[in-house]
């Protein structure tokens, strides 16, 4: 991912979508491994260019808000994974289609 991560910014630049998937799956590599501050790091970077980026789908966006509520659930930031799980949560019920598949994910 490293060596996509720099191949994808140098192409595109710093701010395009396909970047904040390199950092949103960097993310979720992170956190699947323990390392939530890495983890917190990189989601946050791929929130940020999601949350700016309007061709970026609303499901992506709500996936960034769970990954980053699990994260901070795992560092012990209770208040924040609320909020990062609640957004995602209202974003996923105003998407039709997956409103009812990924509701559990995100309750999780």
């Amino acid at each position: 991912y490293q060596k996509v991560l720099i191949m994808v910014n140098e192409i595109f630049g710093d701010d395009h979508p396909r970047l904040g998937v390199v950092f949103h799956n960097l993310g979720d590599l992170f956190l699947r491994t323990g390392q939530y501050e890495q983890a917190k790091e990189y989601l946050n970077k791929a929130l940020k260019i999601r949350l700016n980026s309007p061709d970026v789908d609303a499901d992506d966006r709500a996936a960034t808000f769970t990954s980053l509520g699990l994260v901070n659930l795992r560092l012990g930031s209770f208040n924040k994974s609320l909020y990062y799980c609640f957004q995602a949560l209202y974003i996923r019920s105003k998407i039709p289609e997956t409103a009812t598949n990924n509701i559990f994910v995100t309750a999780y």
